[in-house]
Formats: structure tokens, C-alpha cells, sequence
């Protein structure tokens, strides 16, 4: 398009796309300019920390360099639904917008609202939904730092963007979007996703359960007594616990037989500790012998 137009990106999309239908906070600008820069949110990590930069600058500027809003992003997908239906062709032909929102891919790969039963379907720079919900489209998509869901029901009018300012933020956004299908009827359940079970997994379960074990285990090695032995054994098995709820759950198929995340890894977590323990117990004995005769 910069070719044909001899104009630079930016411009491009701010003349023939933003001004026309009312997105005039956008931009593809990049750098972005000091006055927006003020106004942009910062990317955080997982973690919460944030990205160095605040943001990164992608060469893909296309792909990777808008910068925009919440309700930028719903004027444009009601213009693509109004424009498939002939009704506002500000920026594309009704036959343009009917052609993006045709499947040109009957399957994705990699499920973004669908499943293996419903798989999504993709048109051309949207996923659509499947033939249970054929007047859906969207995207998902993510920078370092951040993320945004929009989805649009063209039959209706219905739908949302959310845009978050998180590496975490597609799992909030599910939450966001399951609570407005029930309220609004729609035929659509977003999946759960998985980023919140593996931070409570990564950050806090596991974590807990091995500090127990290693502490139960600590009062075994110190007392010698059965009912401490009992308790330490029952914390290692809640540390394997801890690692076989995901799968137990179904939300990640391969969890279970994962080197690391599933019931093997923790067994590997667990086995130094149970080798410190098992050696740090009669030299713990053999040392308060000592400190004994020396008392008496």
C-alpha cells in the first residue's frame, strides 16, 4: 500500500481508515509522539513488573504498532458488520467485508474461542465463529505487556473489546466476557484459560506445598517421631497433589505427563528434600547425643 500510495503507514491508516470512521485517538506511529506517550499505559509481566520502555517498538509495524482504545476498536468492528450488511462503506465495500468475514480457513489450528468439536474458523484478519455461531467474528491478540480481546456479534449489534495493560490480561477478560454473555444471551462461552491456574500453580501452590514438606520434614528429621513422619509423608503427597490438579481438571492435556509440571515433577522437587532429610536425621540424632554427654 506504501508503495502504491507513496504514503508512510501511518498516514495511510489515519487517512483512509481512522478519519473516516471516527478512530482519531489511533495511530501506527512509532515511535509514539510525547503528548499520546503521556496518556499509554505501561506493559507489566506476569510478575506485575514492568516492561523496561514501558512498551516495546516492533518493526512489524503493521501486525504489531497500533496503538488505540477500547472504543476505537468497537467503532472499527461495527463498521466492518455495518459495511457486511451495505449499510456504512466508509472505508470498505460490502462485498470487501463479506469476503473477510467468509471462512477462507474452515479449521484454525490452535482454538481461540472454539474446540476440537467447534473449531474456529478464520477470515480474512478475523477468527469466526463456527456454524453454531456463524455471525461471530474477533481476534485475540497480544504485545510484550499487553493484551486485547475483541468480539462481535454482526447479527445483533452485540459484542466487546477489551484491552489490558497485563501478559495476564486474555484471563480476565474471559472472566469479563463469560459474566456479559449470560447477562446479554449470547451463544458464546469464552474458554478458561489456563495462565490462571499455571501463576496459582507456579507462584503459589506448589511453593507452599514444598515449603510444608521441606518444615514437616525439617520436625521429622528434629524429633524422630512417628507422627512427624506421618505428617511429612502427607505433605509430599500434597505437593504431588499440587501438581496433578491441572490435569485433574482437564485444562491442559499433556500437564499430567510433563517431566516438570505434572505428578513427576514433583516427585523430582521432592526427592533432594527427602535425600537432605533422610541424611541431615542421625546426624541431627548423632549431634544431640553429643551436645547431651557434654551436658551431663
Amino acid at each position: 500500500m506504501t508503495d502504491v500510495t507513496g504514503l508512510p503507514f501511518p498516514e495511510l491508516m489515519r487517512e483512509w481508515v481512522f478519519e473516516r470512521i471516527g478512530m482519531r485517538p489511533s495511530t501506527y506511529e512509532q515511535p509514539l509522539p510525547p503528548e499520546p506517550a503521556e496518556l499509554a499505559a505501561s506493559g507489566t509481566y506476569r510478575t506485575g513488573r514492568e516492561v523496561p520502555g514501558r512498551w516495546h517498538v516492533y518493526p512489524e509495524m503493521a501486525a504489531a504498532g497500533l496503538w488505540t482504545t477500547p472504543t476505537d476498536l468497537a467503532r472499527l468492528a461495527i463498521e466492518v458488520a455495518l459495511s457486511a450488511e451495505g449499510r456504512a462503506n466508509h472505508v470498505l465495500s460490502q462485498g470487501m467485508a463479506r469476503e473477510m468475514l467468509s471462512p477462507q480457513f474452515p479449521r484454525v489450528g490452535e482454538p481461540t474461542w472454539g474446540d476440537q468439536q467447534n473449531p474456529d474458523r478464520m477470515g480474512l484478519g478475523f477468527f469466526l465463529g463456527d456454524a453454531s455461531c456463524p455471525a461471530r467474528f474477533g481476534h485475540i491478540g497480544d504485545d510484550e505487556g499487553f493484551t486485547a480481546i475483541l468480539v462481535m456479534f454482526g447479527d445483533t449489534g452485540q459484542g466487546a473489546v477489551i484491552m489490558v495493560n497485563s501478559a495476564l490480561g486474555i484471563a480476565l477478560a474471559n472472566i469479563v466476557l463469560a459474566s456479559l454473555a449470560r447477562e446479554y444471551g449470547w451463544n458464546f462461552t469464552p474458554p478458561l484459560y489456563s495462565g490462571i491456574v499455571t501463576e496459582f500453580y507456579v507462584f503459589l501452590a506448589v511453593p507452599l506445598a514444598l515449603s510444608l514438606a521441606v518444615l514437616l520434614g525439617i520436625l521429622f528429621a528434629v524429633s524422630r517421631a512417628r507422627h512427624a513422619w506421618i505428617a511429612y509423608v502427607l505433605a509430599c503427597l500434597l505437593t504431588l497433589f499440587a501438581h496433578t490438579v491441572p490435569a485433574l481438571l482437564g485444562l491442559w492435556s499433556y500437564w499430567i505427563l510433563h517431566p516438570m509440571r505434572g505428578p513427576f515433577g514433583g516427585a523430582l522437587l521432592l526427592m533432594p528434600v527427602t535425600l537432605m532429610l533422610l541424611v541431615l536425621a542421625p546426624l541431627w540424632t548423632r549431634w544431640r547425643k553429643g551436645a547431651q554427654r557434654l551436658a551431663g
